[in-house]
């Protein structure tokens, strides 16, 4: 154990194409943030947005291939600290 939340981004699985055919539909993960899937091409994009009062904040973000967010999820860089 870490220690501290550990977070993996996956985009664009080898699964993806096959859209809602994808066995990836119903694929279940206890540690996923969110409910399902991405079934569409997508790519991964980490923003980091300064705060000069609240500390550094991370957006991890799942984007359609027009750049549209698909998932997001905000994690503050402090806590990823030991």
């Amino acid at each position: 154990m870490a220690g501290y939340p550990l977070y993996e981004i996956t985009s664009s699985g080898l699964n993806s194409a096959m859209g809602k055919q994808s066995q990836g539909k119903t694929e279940t993960n206890q540690f996923r943030i969110t409910d399902n899937n991405v079934l569409i091409n997508n790519f991964g994009n980490i923003q980091i947005i300064q705060h000069n009062n609240k500390g550094t904040k991370l957006k991890l973000q799942i984007r359609d291939e027009k750049g549209l967010v698909l998932q997001q999820h905000e994690v503050l860089l402090d806590s990823l600290r030991h």
